[in-house]
Parts: C-alpha cells; sequence; structure tokens
C-alpha cells in the first residue's frame, strides 16, 4: 500500500490544528506567564509546519500518481487483517480500557496481533505476558501514572 505525501502531509497538517485547538481549552495556571498549554500549541505548529513541508514536496513530486494505491496489498490478507486489528484495537482502547484495565485489554489486544504475524504461541504468550506486565509496573508504579485495574488487579 502506497499513501501519497499529499495525503500524510494534510493529515499531519490538520492533527497539528486539532492539536492546538485542544490545547487552548487547558485552564491556565493562576500566577504563571505561560501554562500546560504552552507545550502541544508548540507541538501543534511544528507538527502544521513540518505537514505543510510533506505537504508541498507530495505536489511538486508526485504529478498525477493516485493519492492512495492498494495494488500492493493484493494476496496479503494478513497484512490487512493486522492494519485493521491495530486501528481497531486502539479506538476500542478508549472505552474499554477503565473497564478491563491494562493486563487484560493487552492481552487481548496483543496476542492476537502476534498471531497475525505468525509468531508461535510458545513465543507469543510469554512475550504478551511479559510486555503487559512490565508495562504495567513501569507506567502504574515507576511513573506514578494511573493506570486502571479493571478486572484483574495486579498487587503493585
Amino acid at each position: 500500500m502506497r499513501i501519497d505525501d499529499r495525503l500524510v502531509g494534510l493529515f499531519i497538517s490538520l492533527l497539528g490544528l486539532a492539536t492546538i485547538l485542544a490545547a487552548r481549552r487547558l485552564s491556565s495556571v493562576p500566577g504563571t506567564v505561560y501554562g500546560p498549554d504552552l507545550m502541544p500549541i508548540l507541538i501543534g505548529l511544528g507538527m502544521i509546519g513540518f505537514g505543510l513541508r510533506i505537504l508541498w514536496a507530495g505536489f511538486v513530486t508526485a504529478g498525477n500518481a493516485p493519492w492512495i494505491d492498494l495494488s500492493a496489498w493484493d494476496g496479503r490478507t494478513r497484512g490487512i487483517l493486522s492494519a485493521i486489528w491495530t486501528i481497531l484495537g486502539v479506538a476500542a482502547s478508549i472505552p474499554l480500557l477503565g473497564i478491563l484495565g491494562l493486563p487484560l485489554y493487552g492481552l487481548l489486544f496483543c496476542l492476537p496481533l502476534m498471531i497475525l504475524a505468525r509468531a508461535r504461541l510458545i513465543v507469543a504468550v510469554p512475550a504478551v505476558l511479559g510486555t503487559v506486565l512490565v508495562a504495567q509496573y513501569v507506567f502504574g508504579e515507576m511513573l506514578h501514572v494511573p493506570l486502571p485495574a479493571g478486572l484483574i488487579p495486579l498487587p503493585w
């Protein structure tokens, strides 16, 4: 699959604009010159700038080429399924992560993805369990990120 630079640049620029608009809604800290919106606004401006640069380069080099070319994916169903599973899994994590918790959701998301990548179960199960447990420990205990415990609360 080939996605043209024009489409990628446009998407990155729009994502930068959305970042800036979302950052403007953050409340300011009393007594400070700059607030919590500064870094997201700067990142959004950078995304817009680089996105426009990619968009311009795409218009210069593309000519009449199509914006999306799916011909390279003929007969590659595993790749298509993996891409769809990843996109849907990230979108599903928004409502389900709070209910299931990171350990269970990570297992349910990553294990089928590794199987689609043709990993053997003897390798996939320990790799997914190790990755999810390490991520839960590092983010939850070491970095103090409040992760939802979900249905399977861990002892730490």
